[in-house]
């Protein structure tokens, strides 16, 4: 997609990523989710963003003094576009999760001078609309992971965090020791009584020299 449109105070041009811009310059460049939804798990979608990026966009600016580039994009993973200029150097972020996960202070600027704008921790956007009863019940069904991307604008890596999947194998019975070095209970209970709260569940965890952890 290329449009090239000539306005009274200048003019626009819009592409697509991998779009060809040899010889054009911006002041201002704003790039509008650059990846689909089901292209941000693929690494080679990922990674041809963020080539288009470094080799073709990132040197367009007129006047790199003045010009801004701004980057608007659904955070669906940690490696995406978003992720990789924010590693790559200093930018200003500006976001807004679903359900604040702490207290939030924002200071703006207006037309009468600056003004303070609050929310509270595990207050909602748009309460009106999406209560956060109705938000908790987006997460339980999408899951943490997806919830975490779509509606909080913070990605986790795919394998886990600090516990990785790749960490977890399942066992025959036969293969389970008879013995464990260290045994470890995990309880969620259900302090709610009512229709739809979640179950209470418990999990046992075996741990054998240290580098095997059996559950069940």
């Amino acid at each position: 997609m290329s449009v090239f449109e000539t306005t009274a105070q200048g003019c626009r041009i819009a592409t697509s990523v991998g779009g060809v811009l040899t010889g054009r310059g911006a002041d201002l460049i704003i790039i509008d989710d650059p990846l689909k939804p089901e292209e941000a798990l693929s690494q080679t979608q990922r990674q041809a963003a963020r080539d288009w990026f470094d080799n073709t966009l990132y040197s367009r600016l007129n006047d790199t003094r003045s010009g801004a580039i701004i980057v608007i994009m659904h955070r669906l993973h940690e490696d995406n576009l978003a992720g990789h200029v924010m590693a790559q150097e200093d930018w200003d972020v500006v976001r807004f999760p679903a359900i604040a996960e702490e207290d939030e202070i924002w200071a703006l600027d207006g037309e009468l001078g600056q003004y303070v704008l609050t929310r509270p921790r595990r207050e909602v956007l748009h309460p009106e609309r999406q209560p956060l009863a109705i938000r908790d019940q987006i997460r339980r069904t999408i899951g943490e992971y997806n919830f975490a991307s779509q509606y909080q604008q913070a990605p986790s890596p795919q394998g886990g965090g600090m516990v990785k999947a790749v960490w977890f194998r399942n066992y025959a019975a036969n293969g389970r020791p008879d013995k464990f070095d260290q045994i470890v209970q995990s309880w969620d209970t259900a302090n709610k009584a009512s229709e739809l709260s979640d179950f209470g569940v418990w999990t046992s965890w075996g741990i054998k020299a240290s580098t095997s952890i059996y559950c069940t």
